[in-house]
């Protein structure tokens, strides 16, 4: 058996190879449809993707009215196990009679779903832990799918039902708690907001973005205005994921924020951030109306309170909660009252591709660095992509005229995907409004990198990669004291990667309906397209080059260290054409082809190509040869230009070496006498250096005579007199102690004196202190021997009476 990391025979084909013949993608609808039907079957009105894979190995494929799971993980090991038993049957597969034993054993599932008896237009699934959801969407119908209960009910059919406005986009709130909250938005501007766990039946939020008021409780489209799509915007700065973006079809860009899901769940630096942003902006707008008078600023005040006290709100929900991510419930301030903002000024105006009216079809927001990246794509193959300077805030409804302009976004790029020509203008049998309505370009971003987004359309697949442009404008905004830095970075006129991944192309397309990114690494990253005859394509893609130390270190000290480097050879600059090719993250150069189901085969290895097709390819094929060996011619040219001046520096460093070699010939012999010499004459010097060292230690600390050392020993004798056990000092205390004891019963014995005369003190000196000491002593001992004359007469007094009584 095989691992990843294995290169497997040449001719066996990949798991991806085979994937496409599974059951999953067969239908007899789609088999008995005829050629001029089958042109419009895959005619989407939405949006979004028929195909989807999930992080949980799982793919998903929407056929007419039933949604059918094909567990990736089996197939790709049911795949191993064919190779290791060699039982992959290549030859069945190719000849399309019936398929191995092997690929029928991996069954897909098809759910019971009876509230779906509608085309599926769109799937749109939210992976959670305890299951999946499924959010299903025809025209006019919106269904969700629960998983691994396989329920299925229908989404407020009061205003999702046939005949109502019909559906534009389908979308799971990434903020939801509980990831439960649905967004649908309708052709009508109306943006609806669903918690499917509380009430399926009436929307919890309501938003309108139409820019033509209307009365409650009435919704109606107009021809000029209708909604196409809808995106949520991105980044942790700002208002971020807070703000929905919606685009009408004549490409008005609108938003509103907040649009928050009860129970929101974001990160706490995200809410810690934006509070300091409101607190600084309200700051500046109120110095502005209170110390400067500005009158026109008043409105714009109002609206920086109303979002202090929005976020004050919020702050006493979470407390004191230190956690990552906090949850919290939207306050009332103002929910049904969020303003409108838009349409949005873009700046310079798009270039037009045709001549004939074209309509929006989808826009996506790229939380890129250094700001955010707002894409919109039309029906003509134009691709707009604009950098949004002006981050939106929240905004109210206020009673007065606001004074707050529309925001503004700056147009970068416009992008022309090519198939104007063959797709967009009208032909002899194809009118305008059928070529408007068959063409609805739409947007997926990539899952691993946020400058990265692809585009599948009538005609075939894009991707689009803007990290070359985007890296540039980082340096230049980051070198802000460099007021050339934008002016350069303007000049240089970069424009974004375009490959074309699959293409249907020269005949009638077949559309696709579906594009998923697998990004799994146990399956592979890979992009997954589906057309509307049910052909799954696939493109391998790679993961980019990470920068190592070493190019680090050279890219942020290049400059600097230039600038002390003498020698700088002028060498031709490496060439841009082989960077675009080498830079493509795993995207194709040529597209692949989807071929009609009349071009095909029953083993679908024959066909015909047109002619006019060919020779255009070839002439890419030839283009691209030809940059390659202008390429290849730069760098012969600059690798000449090295080889010379690598022999240069070789001749001059032989010079150099010739030189020491000379040099060391000639001079040495005298100087190793010189440095003999010298070496004698530093060890005398040491040698002296020591011997006076050695005298001035023995003046500064001599070694003590006898006489000295008698010296101490008197004082130390001297010492312990005083300070030891018995010395003076212990004799002190004592005397000092039964001095006090005598002078208390002194005091106990002699006669009071009056208040005034105690109230005396009297200072003796030493002698009278001790003349005073000898008199109370002989008095005491005149005390005692009294006291014991006393005591011997009492004795003798007893005897006495002690003898008469007995008389």
């Amino acid at each position: 058996m095989y691992s990843d990391f294995e290169e497997d025979p040449i001719d066996t084909p990949s798991w991806l190879d085979i994937l496409p013949h599974h059951p999953i993608f067969h239908s007899n609808e789609v088999e008995q449809l005829e050629e001029d039907s089958l042109k419009l079957y895959g005619n989407r009105q939405r949006k979004q993707s028929c195909l989807t894979a999930s992080i949980s190995k799982n793919l998903i494929v929407a056929v007419g009215s039933e949604i059918r799971i094909l567990n990736l993980m089996e197939f790709k090991y049911a795949w191993r196990q064919a190779i290791e038993r060699d039982e992959l049957g290549l030859n069945d597969i190719d000849d399309g009679e019936y398929l191995p034993d092997w690929m029928n054993d991996v069954k897909h599932v098809t759910l019971d779903t009876p509230s779906i008896n509608y085309n599926i237009r769109s799937i749109t699934v939210n992976f959670k832990e305890k299951g999946t959801l499924i959010a299903v969407s025809g025209d006019y119908e919106v269904a969700v799918v629960v998983m691994p209960k396989s329920y299925s009910g229908s989404i407020c059919p009061y205003y999702h039902v046939v005949g109502s406005s019909p559906i534009a986009k389908v979308l799971w709130h990434p903020m939801s708690e509980s990831g439960s909250h649905l967004v649908v938005l309708t052709e009508d501007m109306k943006l609806r907001m669903y918690n499917i766990l509380e009430d399926v039946t009436e929307p919890e939020q309501e938003f309108n973005f139409s820019p033509i008021p209307q009365k409650e409780g009435i919704s109606f489209s107009t021809e000029s205005t209708k909604a196409v799509s809808f995106c949520f915007g991105q980044g942790q700065e700002g208002w971020g994921g807070f703000v929905v973006y919606v685009v009408a079809d004549n490409g008005d860009i609108y938003s509103m924020c907040p649009i928050v899901p009860n129970k929101c769940i974001c990160h706490k630096f995200f809410l810690d951030q934006l509070a300091c942003l409101i607190s600084k902006k309200y700051s500046e707008v109120e110095k502005l109306v209170v110390e400067h008078k500005v009158k026109n600023c008043y409105n714009l005040l109002n609206q920086y309170r109303r979002q202090f006290e929005w976020m004050s709100a919020i702050y006493k929900q979470i407390g004191n909660d230190d956690s990552n991510k906090v949850v919290f419930i939207p306050p009332a301030i103002g929910r049904q009252s969020t303003q409108l903002q838009g349409p949005y000024y873009i700046q310079p105006t798009p270039v037009e591709l045709s001549a004939h009216m074209t309509d929006a079809s989808d826009i996506i927001c790229l939380g890129t660095q250094p700001v955010n990246v707002i894409v919109i794509a039309f029906n003509n193959g134009r691709v707009d992509i604009c950098l949004e300077v002006d981050r939106v805030e929240a905004l109210w409804k206020t009673d007065g005229a606001s004074d707050i302009d529309n925001p503004t976004l700056i147009l970068y790029e416009c992008i022309d995907l090519g198939f104007k020509k063959d797709f967009v203008d009208p032909t002899s049998w194809r009118s305008q409004r059928i070529t408007n309505s068959m063409n609805n370009p739409s947007l997926v971003q990539d899952p691993f990198y946020a400058d990265t987004f692809y585009v599948y359309h009538f005609a075939g697949v894009h991707g689009i990669v803007l990290k070359s442009w985007l890296d540039d404008l980082s340096e230049a905004i980051r070198d802000v004291e460099n007021e050339m830095a934008i002016e350069n970075f303007l000049e240089k006129n970069r424009k974004s990667d375009v490959s074309w991944i699959a293409g249907t192309l020269p005949s009638d397309p077949d559309p696709f309906i579906g594009l998923s990114i697998m990004s799994d690494v146990q399956l592979s990253y890979a992009v997954l397209m589906l057309s509307s005859t049910l052909q799954l394509i696939y493109h391998e893609l790679s993961i980019r080059r990470v920068e190592e130390m070493d190019d680090l270190y050279r890219s942020r000290f290049e400059n600097s260290a230039r600038k002390n480097i003498r020698y700088n050879p002028d060498l031709p600059h490496f060439p841009e054409s082989l960077t675009k090719y080498l830079n493509y993250q795993g995207l194709t150069r040529q597209p692949k082809l989807v071929l009609p189901r009349t071009q095909q085969k029953i083993g679908g290895t024959s066909y015909e190509i047109d002619t006019e097709f060919l020779q255009s390819m070839m002439d890419h094929i030839q283009q691209e040869i030809f940059e390659m060996k202008e390429a290849v011619k730069a760098l012969c040219s600059r690798a000449d230009d090295q080889s010379v001046g690598f022999r240069r520096q070789i001749k001059n460093i032989e010079g150099i070496r010739r030189y020491l070699t000379e040099f060391a010939d000639e001079k040495f012999p005298d100087l190793s006498d010189r440095i003999r010499n010298l070496r004698d004459k530093q060890l005398n010097l040491e040698c002296r250096a020591d011997t006076i060292l050695q005298r001035l230690m023995y003046r500064n600390d001599p070694i003590p005579g006898e006489f000295e050392l008698q010296y101490h020993e008197a004082l130390e004798k001297i010492h312990s007199a005083i300070k030891g056990g018995n010395g003076l000092s212990v004799k002190i205390k004592q005397l000092q102690a039964r001095h006090e004891a005598l002078r208390q019963d002194y005091k106990l014995l002699s006669p009071r004196r009056s208040f005034r005369q105690s109230k005396q003190f009297v200072i003796l000196s030493g002698s009278q202190l001790s003349k005073v000491e000898d008199a109370l002593n002989k008095e005491m001992n005149l005390i005692d021997d009294t006291t014991r004359k006393i005591e011997e007469t009492q004795e003798k007094l007893k005897r006495v009476c002690e003898a008469k009584s007995k008389a």
